[in-house]
């Protein structure tokens, strides 16, 4: 940069030098806030900020420990079914056996000029036998039918097990829910309290308010904020609670979004509970139905070859192969009423079954009337909770007035405060409560889907 001074031209020698150093740090400045910028996208992958109670739903049954059954149960399934399959596979065994008899067949008068050996009382023998199942009645079919139902059963029971498990979930989570609110709630007081406090703190000086009008305000407002101690310490042990159910981590200044449930009186059941009782009952019929097929008819080929002493020439004494083959049925024709008895004892179970479905419509038909009534008793006190807080809010502006001419005591003003502060947070109580009552009444009937 060149500088002109009475006609005579300088050099500034450091100009270049300054501008190239704040280019550097300009450089390191946007390098600090990109790096910033990521380590705070990083944090945010670590712990949930902001949750919905759907979400809350959703990752119960994804990382809940008892969900990691499912894949299991169904990978035993597999298995079992490839090892019932394998009934129609050619059945190879090999048997090996040496023995010593008192006694061999042989003919007690042998016919003149002809001499009929005797078989060696000490015989050996080795054999492999190939057995091909050509006709079972249907039994492998029905076996794997069986374990099919079975496999659904298992999985719908853990789909049971997790929807319980949601009631936990609407507790702290509808707990965590009315701390959020509370807070907020004390937090406009203390900030009412400031504001009274320093009017006062101006009236005294004014000689209009006596000076320990402070200190029960002050007092008050230390009161407001132990119980914002107490709830700050109560939201983070239902955190941590909640997120153990989820499965992922809460931050302690996580949000929790507030539902909408919308709830549908005439809506019917769709609880997993009914699936597992249809599925159990499928159940009982495969069973019997298998069982009726342990009497039929069964039709197979097999071969058997070996190598032994004698062969099938008993007559033959020396070391000879042998091969043998055909096809076999069996059939058992009698079994003195054994599986007709067992498909009783199986009916008899899908009657227990039956007895069961009626006692749980029951129980949650009345669990459904029960949150019903409630929703309509929280509905009316909302209310009336709106007409509370509008005569409260008008007595504590007249109280506010009061105070400020001097014609109220501190406490005189603080008990006319506290009642509509106690007005907001019992509105707010209710409020809460009828989301959560909605939301089980929701859950009690199983439809529980909804926009994360």
């Amino acid at each position: 940069m060149l500088m002109n001074t009475m006609g005579i031209t300088i050099r500034r020698p450091y100009a270049n030098h300054e501008s190239e150093r704040k280019n550097h740090a300009r450089r390191y400045r946007i390098t600090g806030l990109l790096l910033a910028a990521l380590l705070g996208a990083q944090a945010s992958l670590h712990a949930q900020d902001t949750i919905s109670l759907p979400e809350c739903y959703l990752l119960l049954d994804q990382n809940y420990p008892l969900a990691k059954q499912k894949t299991l149960i169904t990978q035993n399934y597999e298995l079992t079914k490839k090892a019932i399959q394998k009934n129609f596979l050619p059945q190879v065994s090999l048997s090996a056996q040496a023995t010593y008899q008192s006694d061999v067949p042989h003919v007690p008068l042998a016919a003149p000029g002809n001499d009929i050996p005797i078989p060696n009382k000490d015989q050996y023998r080795a054999t492999i036998d190939v057995n091909q199942l050509l006709y079972d009645g249907g039994a492998v079919r029905n076996s794997i039918r069986v374990e099919e139902l079975d496999n659904q059963a298992s999985r719908e029971q853990i789909a049971v097990s997790l929807h319980q498990l949601k009631v936990n979930v609407n507790q702290w989570y509808f707990s965590i829910l009315l701390l959020q609110e509370k807070n907020k709630l004390l937090t406009l007081t203390e900030e009412n309290l400031s504001a009274r406090l320093n009017e006062v703190r101006s009236a005294i000086r004014n000689g209009t308010v006596v000076p320990s009008s402070e200190d029960v305000i002050y007092a008050e407002m230390l009161q407001i904020r132990q119980q914002q101690y107490e709830n700050e310490a109560d939201k983070e042990a239902a955190l941590a609670i909640l997120s153990d159910l989820i499965g992922i981590p809460l931050d302690n200044d996580a949000t929790l979004r507030q539902p909408e449930p919308e709830v549908n009186f005439s809506a019917p059941l769709s609880r997993p509970e009914l699936s597992l009782f249809q599925l159990q009952q499928q159940q009982v019929e495969a069973s019997s139905e298998l069982m009726g097929k342990s009497n039929a008819p069964r039709l197979g080929l097999f071969a058997q070859g070996g190598y032994g002493n004698p062969g099938l020439n008993l007559l033959d004494n020396t070391f000879q192969p042998f091969f043998m083959g055909g096809i076999r049925l069996s059939w058992k024709i009698l079994d003195w009423n054994l599986i007709r008895h067992q498909q009783q004892a199986l009916l008899i179970s899908k009657q227990i079954i039956d007895n069961q479905r009626e006692v749980f419509d029951l129980n949650t038909n009345i669990e459904l009337a029960r949150y019903q009534t409630e929703i309509q008793k929280l509905t009316r006190l909302i209310d009336t909770d709106a007409e509370i807080i509008a005569l409260r809010r008008k007595v504590a502006l007249a109280a506010h007035a009061r105070l400020r001419n001097g014609t109220m005591t501190a406490s005189e003003y603080l008990l006319e405060s506290n009642a509509l502060n106690q007005s907001l947070i019992t509105k707010k109580t209710h409020e809460i409560t009828l989301l959560q009552a909605r939301a089980n009444y929701m859950l009690t009937q199983g439809n529980i889907t909804g926009e994360p």
